[in-house]
């Protein structure tokens, strides 16, 4: 009998599941929730990682902050891009995404809950300076800082999070 996969999932709980799945695979004695790792001849084993192995997760501030015009975030070349008729299939834009920019304390919420020990995150350059030049935007800035904070706030001091400027995320004129 083939597995009923349901569309109700919110995507956290859909991530949460994904990941969950991914772990049963990987972990010594484990049930192989999708068939097991499979035996080799090799001497490298799927499952054996260093003890001090940071578990992590990186993000792409396009792909998952979304309010793309909400509180002065100028457009991006990423907005503009996906905006431009026939551009994307199905016409798919970033504007909303995993509304990262809304519901970041459920998500770090969710990566402690995970026991992520790391965090590698961009900066949407157009979020901090609408259009690439002139006064910093205070409400893109504190933004990066309340997400900075609930970061520090869920992990072990010891552990470190990485931050980017999107490369491509610049102003879209």
């Amino acid at each position: 009998m083939a597995p009923h996969f349901s569309l109700a999932l919110s995507r956290r709980e859909f991530l949460g599941g994904m990941i969950g799945a991914v772990a049963l695979n990987v972990l010594p004695g484990s049930a192989g929730g999708f068939g097991g790792v499979a035996e080799t001849a090799h001497p490298f084993v799927a499952y054996q990682f260093p003890k001090d192995f940071l578990w992590g997760v990186a993000t792409a501030s396009y792909q998952i902050a979304g309010a793309w015009n909400v509180d002065g975030k100028g457009e991006s070349i990423w907005d503009r891009f996906s905006h431009t008729m026939g551009m994307v299939k199905g016409a798919d834009t970033g504007d909303v995404a995993c509304d990262s920019y809304h519901c970041y304390k459920e998500d770090v919420a969710i990566a402690k809950k995970l026991d992520l020990k790391s965090h590698r995150f961009s900066i949407s350059w157009p979020r901090i300076q609408a259009d690439g030049t002139g006064k910093a935007n205070p409400k893109g800035l504190d933004y990066y800082k309340r997400l900075t904070d609930e970061l520090n706030a869920a992990k072990d001091p010891a552990t470190g999070d990485v931050v980017s400027l999107g490369f491509a995320t610049g102003a879209g004129r």
